[in-house]
């Protein structure tokens, strides 16, 4: 059982996968493989030979190439009764509360980071919260419009006339990975792309899933999966 992108998950039956970072390492609280997705590195794992994999929040730091090759290698080392669970944060919930006028629904989330910089609720536009939640350091402010105002207006005629789909890549297309900053998102994610991925990479079973709902029971334990951000996370379940 393996869990791919764990940061501070620990449990003593699984295996965690992940990457060396400064951001993520004072808060592990036990062994992991290293494993850059970003290298495209196959899985250490053999063929056919993993019961149960989980990723949670870690696509989005990456781009969507690797995560097709994370992917088809889960694929490759899963067992043919083995199944994927991937959570991530739901762009699509994002999107419709930046459209709709609500995107002050999000910022109970996002205070604390905006506190910091002595903003309110009243001071960020949608622009700034769905940029946070998928383009993390689209710009070196924690308002667009304070350090690039043309880019603000641009994003902001672009959810006016863009599709959903269109718009989200827009705004990632400002945003690429950078080592030193890896708890940046860089990648936007909705139910329908997820599967598309994982149709893709060879699965054959993929079903939508809800917090703590895993038809794996040892991912039901909501004490130790799913448990970050889960009301505005999708969850997507995946068997060869």
């Amino acid at each position: 059982m393996i869990n791919i992108g764990a940061g501070s998950f620990h449990h003593p039956r699984w295996t965690n996968l992940d990457v060396s970072s400064d951001h993520y390492d004072a808060s592990r609280s036990g062994d992991f493989i290293e494993y850059d997705i970003t290298a495209l590195d196959s899985l250490p794992f053999a063929d056919s030979s993993v019961s149960l994999a989980y990723t949670s929040h870690t696509i989005e730091h990456v781009k969507e190439p690797q995560v097709d090759h994370l992917f088809r290698e889960i694929r490759r080392t899963l067992r043919p009764d083995g199944v994927l669970r991937v959570t991530c944060p739901d762009a699509h919930v994002l999107y419709v509360a930046a459209t709709t006028g609500n995107h002050d629904r999000y910022f109970d989330r996002m205070h604390a980071w905006f506190y910091r910089f002595g903003l309110g609720p009243d001071d960020v536009s949608p622009i700034d919260i769905i940029s946070k939640g998928i383009a993390t350091g689209i710009a070196p402010t924690p308002l667009i419009r304070e350090s690039d105002p043309d880019l603000h207006v641009a994003l902001t005629e672009a959810l006016a006339t863009m599709s959903e789909a269109a718009f989200l890549d827009h705004v990632c297309s400002h945003v690429e990975i950078v080592p030193a900053r890896i708890a940046r998102h860089v990648s936007w994610w909705t139910t329908p792309k997820v599967t598309a991925a994982l149709e893709s990479a060879g699965f054959t079973r993929i079903w939508p899933s809800s917090y703590g709902g895993s038809v794996a029971a040892p991912m039901c334990d909501t004490a130790h999966f799913d448990n970050t951000v889960p009301a505005e996370s999708l969850y997507v379940e995946a068997m060869p």
